[in-house]
């Protein structure tokens, strides 16, 4: 598979800070891969997500996207219309008064001709289901509402990439279910390559691969299943196992033959199923 960001040597520190917020970070990212990178509150995580399309540029080291370096200023069109960000406030992205206008707001920006902008905010609305939504005031909508707006702004243009930093954190649990099903449906069925910054594991355990950051480092990376074996090292960077990992670990310990690899609740009812009709 392709690599669509490569991260080389990547250093960053906020001006008049004395310790620098991401040190030395190499990793790479492939097509349709989807990533959680995670940690406790100051680990990097959110300084990463602005690194990658051009927002923040690196102390030192690079950042490469699909072949163009964001150390480069004349290439940051094309890195953000390859790497689109969903932001924790949807707020803060919302630019017109109607929803279909904050739509054709970056389709705008990135120079598409009016003949085809009707038909993709049409198309990027549908996608995560707010077609119904178009001619309604951004600021009136639910939290989940906002945020399937802020991401059909960016899908509307097309990008390679899609970041959700900390997308669901501000969300209640109806509207952060929506925000996690619609990261779903565009991982697979329409392929994107997904990362999401996030401090909460159980969404982390829904993504291919998993990346834990501590005062800038990565510390640990593989898939879910394989770091959540790791319970210390979970622990010690201040995060919380998911329920579902938890829940399978009492279990364990009160005797049951479990696996302990089930990530999702239909493979661990699955997995208990098969133990009732054993017995």
């Amino acid at each position: 598979m392709k690599e669509v960001i490569v991260i080389e040597n990547l250093s960053f520190t906020y001006e008049g800070a004395e310790q620098p917020a991401l040190q030395d970070i190499s990793l790479s990212v492939t097509e349709g891969e989807w990533i959680a990178i995670t940690g406790h509150n100051g680990s990097g995580k959110s300084t990463l997500a602005k690194l990658l399309n051009g927002l923040y540029i690196p102390s030192s080291g690079k950042v490469i996207v699909d072949g163009f370096s964001t150390n480069e200023v004349d290439n940051v069109w094309e890195v953000r219309q390859r790497v689109g960000v969903v932001f924790q406030n949807p707020e803060n992205q919302f630019v017109a008064t109607t929803v279909r206008d904050d739509i054709a707001f970056g389709l705008e920006n990135l120079g598409f001709a009016p003949s085809e902008m009707e038909a993709l905010i049409v198309e990027s609305a549908k996608r995560v289901k707010v077609e119904q939504l178009l001619l309604k005031e951004p600021h009136h909508l639910s939290g989940g509402q906002k945020q399937r707006v802020a991401i059909a702004g960016i899908i509307a243009v097309k990008p390679k990439v899609m970041v959700f930093d900390e997308a669901t954190s501000m969300l209640d649990p109806i509207g952060r279910r929506e925000i996690i099903s619609s990261i779903q449906q565009l991982h697979q069925q329409e392929k994107l390559t997904i990362i999401s910054i996030t401090h909460d594991l159980s969404e982390a355990i829904l993504a291919d691969r998993m990346i834990v950051l501590e005062e800038g480092n990565i510390v640990v990376q593989g898939k879910p299943k394989d770091i959540f074996k790791q319970h210390d090292i979970v622990r010690n960077v201040g995060l919380e196992l998911p329920f579902l990992i938890e829940l399978q670990e009492e279990l364990i310990q009160r005797g049951l033959p479990l696996s302990g690899q089930s990530m999702t609740e239909e493979e661990l009812v699955s997995e208990l199923w098969t133990f009732v009709q054993k017995k």
